[in-house]
This record gives structure tokens, sequence and C-alpha cells, in this order.
């Protein structure tokens, strides 16, 4: 799914700053319509947000030590909002959709050497924690127990390393 259009797509690429700004003034719009139970128009929003966090962990070059996990919250924020929406909404599909590719992509980053040093389990834990309250509300899918036992074990090894 697409939610930025290709101008905003192409003002935002070129400008991680307005990117970050951008994604800040669209997580608080998200968030308000929330609270107003505006699932639909918030899924816009949070869809926005998703696109631009998913670019910027996209491009390392723009990473810096203090800024990485900031990236990765964004994207998992996002990510999270966003798959709460099409939940709301009864599209519990495109829900879990989201829900997987967050974890999915938290997943490779423990995985890969490259990016080892962020410090994921938190955001592992945070992330485990949503698919275990889809399969609480929305019935277990399939791979989900094999998924469940892959997380909790590198969120062990991540535990040892922080310690």
């Amino acid at each position: 799914m697409k939610f930025l259009c290709s101008n905003h797509r192409k003002q935002l690429i070129q400008s991680p700053t307005r990117a970050v700004e951008c994604w800040n003034q669209w997580l608080d719009t998200g968030s308000n319509l929330i609270e107003q139970q505006n699932w639909k128009r918030a899924s816009s929003y949070f869809g926005c947000c998703y696109e631009v966090a998913e670019w910027l962990l996209a491009q390392p070059e723009l990473l810096q030590n203090e800024s990485e996990l900031t990236y990765v919250d964004r994207y998992m924020v996002a990510g999270h909002h966003l798959a709460e929406c099409f939940g709301r909404i009864g599209r519990h599909d495109v829900e879990l959709h989201y829900l997987l590719t967050v974890h999915r992509c938290l997943m490779n980053y423990v995985m890969s050497q490259e990016h080892k040093y962020w410090s994921l389990k938190n955001n592992l834990e945070i992330s485990l924690l949503m698919l275990s309250r889809f399969t609480q509300l929305q019935g277990q899918f399939k791979g989900y127990e094999d998924c469940y036992l892959e997380t909790e074990k590198h969120i062990t090894q991540l535990k040892s390393q922080l310690n």
C-alpha cells in the first residue's frame, strides 16, 4: 500500500530533516484522530509515517549512533499504529500484514551482523507483545509459534549481550 503521493515522496526523500518533521506532525494528527475514533483517516496519517520511517531505515548513510534507535522506533510506532487502525476497521488481514512486516524488519536487524550494535531487545519485546495481542483477539495465525520461539531466542541473546 502507498500512502504518500509521488510529489510528497520526492520532496521528503530530498530532505531527511523535513521527513522527520512531517513524521512528527502526521503522528500527532493520527493520534488525535484515534482519540476521535476516526480509524480510517488516522490510518492515512500513520501510513505516511510508516512510509517515511521505512525510507529512513533504508538509508544507512543517514543513520548516526544517537539516531539509529530513533529511526527504528519511528518505524515500529508507525507500523503498530497503522496495524491498529486497520484492525479497528475490521481489516485484520492488513493488520496482521503490518504487524508481521514490522516484526520481520526488527528480526532482520537483530540477525544482521552490520546492525549488531543496535539494542533492539525492547523493540522485539513490544513487537512480540503486539503479535501476541493479535492472536488473543483474532486467533492464532499460521507460524505464530515459530515466530514466538525464534524471537524469544533472539531476545535472550540480546539480554546476554547487554549484561
